[in-house]
């Protein structure tokens, strides 16, 4: 018998990251990325720092990031 395979991450529309430096890596990926109608919203660094499952997804979601740069919360 098999394990059952992980449930997809939900169809977000928007994620937003505020001091959260260990998160390192989103769980997108190439499938993830033909849909792209998610924004993500978090700090320049925090965006740059990111591991991707290739540079052709981080490209593919880099339409969707908005910096929150300078914004205060």
């Amino acid at each position: 018998m098999s394990s059952p395979k992980p449930l997809p991450f939900p169809p977000l529309k928007e994620v937003k990251v505020i001091r959260c430096d260990k998160l390192k890596k989103l769980p997108l990926d190439s499938n993830s990325a033909k849909e792209r109608k998610i924004v993500i919203r978090g700090y320049r660094e925090w965006w740059e720092q990111l591991q991707w499952e290739n540079e052709a997804t981080q490209n593919a979601f880099l339409p969707c990031f908005r910096s929150i740069d300078g914004v205060r919360y």
